[in-house]
This record gives C-alpha cells, structure tokens and sequence, in this order.
C-alpha cells in the first residue's frame, strides 16, 4: 500500500452520534456492506473523466519523486514498512508503507475503501472525540465517494477542514487502486461554518496486488 502526501489516521466522530446507549449490530452491518463492496470490485465499471483524471494526478504526484529521496522511517509495526521523502520547495513531504495481509484483493480494497464504517463511527466515539469537530461521508456510486472532515489542531491553530475524492477502479485482474483526492468544493457540503477552519489538503494512493497464495491462504501487497 503506498500513502501519499499526509499521512493520517481516518478514525472520526460525530458528536451528535451516541449509539454506545443501545445493543447495536454495526460490525455486522459493516461485514455485509464489505461483502456487497467484494463482489461490485468484480463488476464492469463505467468512471467519468474526471474521475480517471483525479485517479492519474494523485498517482502521478507520488510516482514523480525521485526513489532515491526516499528515507526508511521507524515503522509502528514490525511487519509494515515505511520511507517517507521531503518534496523541494515545499512544506510537506510524502510517506510510503507496505504489508503484506493474509486477505484476497478484494477484501483488502473494500476493508480499506470503507474505512468510515459504523465499527470506525464508535471507535471515534469513544477513543478520540476530542480531537474531531466533524466527520461526514456522501455516497456518489459504487466506485466514488466524498469524504468530509474536521480535524481539532489544539492550541492557538486553527481547526483542519479537510475535503477528499475517494475512487476504487480495478487496474487488471491483479490489481486494485484507490485515490484519494484533495477537492476544492461539493454540493453536500457546507464548508468553513462559522468562519473558524483551515482548508487542509490530504492526497494518497493505494496500489493493492494480489500475490500467490501461501499454504492456501490469499495474500495481498
């Protein structure tokens, strides 16, 4: 899996949203929208221009740094590797990590695509409220969806807004790539309420391959 420019943790929260009251069934609503996801991920889909355009720049923007910038990071787990490499003239930088899963291709993808579940909403919830005014998702199709969020930067600093294009599209039988794209603006989506947020920008790619089973389990890079 390769991240690009902003490397964060998706596990937001709506403060109005208190299910931890009742006996709920989210982790298993979560295992049929995953599974549903499965088997769209084996189905013609049809992507607007814009679409594949967004998919090609935010590709473009991580593949057109130079490897041999890259730096190799201290990695949070023994099995992920991560680099990371500074872009000149500009304050950011991109982060790349790579593992290995015993899970099929589409497993992965759809697990990774629909990481705003209802499990995420009560992990928000209960772990780091404070840290996330605002957490939102529109559904546009089967492959496309946009992802709003607000995160708290603490201090002095201004709350992050932040706006970002999610697309799935199959790249081979192989293969399964997800684009997340900064965006400017969406109809469903107020942005900047009450004046007190700072357009944030948060770009990435995940190329997803399935590689040769081990021992009759499917592996995913």
């Amino acid at each position: 899996m390769t991240l690009g420019k902003t490397s964060i943790t998706v596990l937001l929260t709506l403060p109005q949203f208190q299910p931890l009251t009742f006996n709920s069934r989210h982790e298993e609503v979560d295992v049929a929208m995953r599974t549903s996801l499965t088997l769209k991920m084996n189905e013609v889909q049809r992507y607007t221009d814009e679409e594949e355009s967004n998919i090609a720049n935010v590709k473009r923007k991580i593949e057109f740094v130079n490897k041999a910038r890259f730096k190799p990071m201290n990695s949070p787990a023994i099995c992920v590797q991560m680099e990371s490499a500074k872009l000149e003239a500009e304050k950011s930088g991109i982060v790349k990590a790579a593992t290995t899963v015993d899970a099929s291709l589409t497993e992965c993808a759809a697990y990774l695509y629909l990481k705003m579940s209802r499990s995420g909403i009560l992990f928000g919830a209960s772990e780091v409220s404070h840290k996330f005014l605002e957490r939102n998702v529109t559904l546009v199709n089967d492959h496309c969806q946009v992802y709003h969020f607000v995160i708290h930067a603490g201090g002095v600093f201004h709350s992050r807004e932040f706006l970002v294009q999610m697309i799935w599209k199959r790249l081979g039988p192989r293969e399964i790539a997800i684009a997340y794209t900064n965006i400017v603006s969406n109809n469903n989506f107020v942005l900047n309420k009450g004046g007190n947020f700072v357009k944030g920008e948060f770009n990435a790619f995940a190329s997803l391959k399935m590689l040769e089973e081990e021992n009759g389990i499917p592996q995913t890079r």
